[in-house]
């Protein structure tokens, strides 16, 4: 099970965003730097068609490679080939979606600010687990117990040093009146221990970062 302290971290990492993230920090299964082909016999290989390879190559970065479960990356390669059958065809490349558009694509795009991400890409795939009806329910409670509080309070955006490590995190005070650093300080070294507030000011909630509360939540 993951610490808050990693939560928030990994809350806090953006995706490879460019595709010169994607082709520099990509390697195939023998080191070859750039894109690798996703799904099918060749899976995991350079982006270049293979000798031997009768197939056209699907490819990706290692990194959406990794994030991917096997089944979607099998799928991936199939619509690839459906939708791109002739292995030979010279031209402009086709662009296939890599990932299939479906409910949880949507509800979960909705939800995130930062599309695509590392995070975005972890719900996802939980989301896939469980259903579009079933995934988010217990979160949208706590986003229903906000709103209903928040009429009450003000949320923070706060920036701490712990542990030599630059961290943001987000804190509802149940009042309209700025808290001072102690109080604020007092709050967050509940979770962190020794923690140092550098800043602390009134912000919108961001639900790709964690919220602590210093009141109930009711």
């Amino acid at each position: 099970m993951k610490t808050f302290s990693q939560f928030v971290i990994e809350a806090n990492k953006s995706g490879d965003s460019s595709l010169r993230d994607w082709f520099a920090k990509s390697r195939s299964s023998d080191g070859t730097p750039g894109w690798v082909q996703l799904g099918g016999k060749y899976a995991g290989k350079p982006c270049a068609k293979q000798p031997g390879q009768k197939t056209k190559p699907k490819c990706g970065s290692s990194k959406m490679k990794a994030e991917l479960s096997d089944k979607e990356e099998e799928r991936a390669f199939l619509r690839k080939n459906r939708q791109d059958p002739n292995p030979d065809r010279k031209g402009k490349a086709k662009m296939v979606a890599t990932e299939e558009k479906d409910a949880c694509y949507y509800k979960v795009k909705s939800r995130y600010k930062v599309w695509p991400s590392a995070y975005a890409s972890g719900a996802l795939v939980k989301c896939r687990k469980v259903g579009a009806k079933n995934w988010g329910n217990k979160s949208k409670k706590v986003e229903e117990s906000y709103s209903r509080i928040q009429s009450r309070g003000t949320t923070y955006s706060i920036l701490i040093n712990w542990r030599g490590q630059m961290l943001s995190v987000q804190m509802f005070f149940p009042k309209f009146t700025r808290p001072t650093k102690d109080e604020v300080t007092f709050e967050i070294r509940k979770i962190y221990p020794s923690a140092r507030v550098l800043s602390f000011n009134p912000s919108i909630k961001d639900p790709t970062k964690p919220l602590l509360y210093t009141g109930e939540l009711s």
